[in-house]
């Protein structure tokens, strides 16, 4: 699918930053790539890095939220989120 980011694109994208110890693999990273785009999605600002890193993905528009790829990639955090009996 044309709006799924790969562990490839997140791997490089993150390349030569440091979120600590805590976000280390590509699934670590997906997770709080999809925090800071929701944060956009609720008008909220991240730090430098992580907003830059969501441009060179190309998950914000030109007003800073989510486009299409964006919104996305919020799916797999609502499906995480979401109550499972």
């Amino acid at each position: 699918m044309k709006n799924e980011i790969t562990d490839d694109e997140i791997i490089t994208a993150f390349a030569n930053s440091n979120f600590g110890e805590r976000i280390q693999s590509a699934e670590q990273k997906r997770l709080y790539l999809r925090c800071a785009v929701m944060k956009a999605a609720m008008g909220y600002g991240s730090g430098f890095t992580i907003t830059k890193i969501m441009k060179e993905l190309k998950l914000l528009n030109k007003t800073g939220l989510p486009n299409s790829k964006g919104r996305y990639l919020l799916c797999g955090l609502y499906d995480q989120l979401a109550y499972k009996p």
